[in-house]
């Protein structure tokens, strides 16, 4: 749970700092947009090669060695003043990120037999849910104060590079645990190390039942696949790569994979899109509150700036007068938000079964046209 908090809240919760964030970075509307959007176009261009790598080299070592360079990526942007650095920190750090998202699924699943598979994957979906929460939470509680101090010429270090950092703090949780975990063994059995996996069968079931309790399996079905461990060159890589990748654009697959890239598309931008900016909008909304009684709507806020950015076509000028203070109570609001994904996740857990999966996808499918509609 701890490395899937740590997937949102390093792509996600830039959203949250982004209005504290404005005067340090010198940002406008077009670079608030692609500070947003990179972490996710990272994962876009990795995701696909730490998939392979974790088909090849294994989920523990994918999860491990993006879990240490995401956090390390993240750890040197916090002292960052330069804005096109900091935005290619924060690329490096969705290309990490792209590695322990999605193989943490498998690594999680193959742990569970197909009977309680789904519902353990759909427990673990909670941590999202309870991300939401957390992000807004620990800017509601460091943001509003006003410290700050000088660590070179031009740099300071102030709260919304300390919630930076401490955005990172569940995947170095996470990444300790799992380095504890043994690898999964499905994997292992795919390598033909069928004793190893054996081995950790043996330790699931000790754990499951009680150190006491005797394994009375002496073997195991051996389900190789290739041995990814003994690929010889970038040749031999790319034709494993090749081999791998044709499968899926061919039927059956192919239906159920561009099913599966639609429905992640959709529910991406249904949920995750406005979610980038809301902060931005919010604070934006309540600086309008406060300086024009006037009745005014979101698409005023978006295009509101109460920093006077001059924008040439090189360079982008902040005049004398910038105004990065956030109203602590837009995080009261996504709060709220956070409260209801939370709620959603956690519904979803209880109900899905390996037999329901199809219908509640529809179900949810629906209801978000049917929102999206009304809007």
């Amino acid at each position: 749970m701890f490395v899937l908090i740590n997937v949102f809240s390093e792509t996600m919760g830039i959203s949250n700092l982004i209005p504290a964030a404005e005067c340090d970075l010198q940002l406008n509307e077009s670079t608030k947009g692609l500070l947003s959007s990179m972490p996710f176009f990272g994962m876009m261009l990795s995701s696909y090669v730490w998939g392979y790598l974790g088909d090849t080299k294994g989920r523990r070592f994918v999860i491990m060695w993006t879990l240490l360079f995401s956090t390390l990526s993240t750890a040197f942007t916090v002292f960052v003043k330069n804005f096109w650095v900091f935005l290619f920190m924060r690329f490096l750090t969705g290309i990490f990120a792209g590695g322990y998202s999605g193989v943490m699924y498998a690594y999680v699943g193959e742990f569970n037999i197909t009977k309680y598979r789904t519902a353990v994957i759909s427990w673990i979906g909670v941590a999202v849910g309870l991300s939401t929460i957390l992000m807004p939470l620990i800017a509601l509680l460091i943001l509003p104060y006003k410290w700050h101090f000088i660590i070179y010429k031009g740099y300071e270090f102030r709260p919304w590079r300390l919630i930076l950092f401490i955005y990172s703090v569940p995947g170095i949780i996470g990444g300790l645990w799992i380095y504890h975990l043994p690898e999964s063994p499905k994997f292992l059995l795919s390598i033909n190390r069928n004793q190893e996996a054996l081995d950790i069968v043996k330790w699931i079931y000790r754990m499951n039942n009680g150190a006491n309790e005797e394994f009375d399996i002496l073997k195991l079905k051996p389900e190789t696949q290739g041995n990814g461990n003994c690929l010889k060159g970038i040749g031999s890589i790319l034709t494993s790569l090749k081999n791998q990748t044709i499968p899926l654009l061919k039927p059956p697959y192919l239906v159920y994979f561009v099913a599966c890239c639609f429905i992640q598309f959709a529910c991406f931008c249904g949920c995750g899109g406005l979610a980038l900016f809301l902060p931005d909008i919010l604070n934006k909304l309540k600086k309008l509150k406060n300086e024009t009684p006037l009745n005014y709507y979101v698409c005023d806020a978006v295009h509101y700036n109460s920093n006077h950015l001059e924008t040439t076509k090189n360079t982008t000028v902040i005049n004398e007068f910038c105004d990065d203070n956030v109203n602590p109570s837009i995080y009261t609001d996504i709060l709220i938000l956070g409260g209801t994904y939370f709620v959603g996740f956690l519904v979803l857990a209880i109900i899905i079964r390996p037999n329901t999966r199809r219908y509640i996808i529809g179900m949810l499918l629906k209801i978000l046209f049917y929102i999206h509609n009304d809007i």
